[in-house]
């Protein structure tokens, strides 16, 4: 019985330490931010081939949550994971991205445009091509929202470009017409950046 009540306790203790883990992450793979390779005051011209209007799309900020620890038994269900996110104004609308990254790929992304949201869990597709406005992509995804309520009803970003075209209501189609700085070569983005913020996720 003595026996049998030792081996409980050492099992409960070994419980408690494996509970009570440091887990290291690994860095931040660079290419993720490939989808919003942008800096803060970062600004794309919008047009609309149909009425010839243009509208600017200009970043405020920037940010990149990293995951470099976590314990297991106080941060909440904490895993690795890394976040982008980003807050820009189309015009007068603000448009707010947050894109969450799990074993470096992509679990949850949303994108709020004025009244409009889009999110990755309806309404989204990935393609390996997709073409917009007459312009090919690769590696694009079409976020879609289908409540006449709202002011827009797509949204399509594509890998090194970010945001290249929307379109609203009324059926007019915004696409990008200047490329941002960083969508070349989006290794300018390499951590650690003067214009793109990066901080750690720590606790709950």
């Amino acid at each position: 019985m003595k026996f049998c009540s030792t081996m409980l306790l050492l099992a409960a203790a070994m419980a408690l330490v494996g509970c009570n883990t440091d887990v290291n992450c690994p860095a931040l793979n660079d290419a993720m931010l490939a989808w919003t390779p942008y800096e803060q005051t970062d600004t794309i011209l919008f047009a609309n081939r149909a009425t010839n209007d243009s509208v600017a799309l200009t970043f405020r900020t920037v940010q990149v949550k990293h995951t470099a620890q976590y314990n297991t038994g106080t941060d909440c269900g904490q895993k690795c994971e890394n976040q982008i996110v980003a807050t820009g104004f189309f015009g007068a609308h603000k448009l707010d991205f947050f894109i969450k990254l799990e074993k470096e790929k992509v679990s949850y992304q949303s994108f709020t445009l004025n009244n409009t949201y889009f999110t990755s869990n309806y309404g989204y597709a990935e393609l390996q091509r997709y073409s917009f406005d007459s312009v090919e992509y690769e590696n694009a995804r079409v976020f879609t929202n289908s409540d006449s309520t709202t002011l827009y009803r797509q949204l399509v970003l594509a890998q090194n470009f970010g945001v290249v075209g929307m379109v609203d209501s009324s059926n007019n189609v915004w696409s990008m017409v200047t490329t941002p700085p960083a969508a070349i070569d989006s290794a300018s983005l390499t951590l650690p950046s003067k214009k793109v913020s990066v901080v750690n996720i720590t606790g709950c």
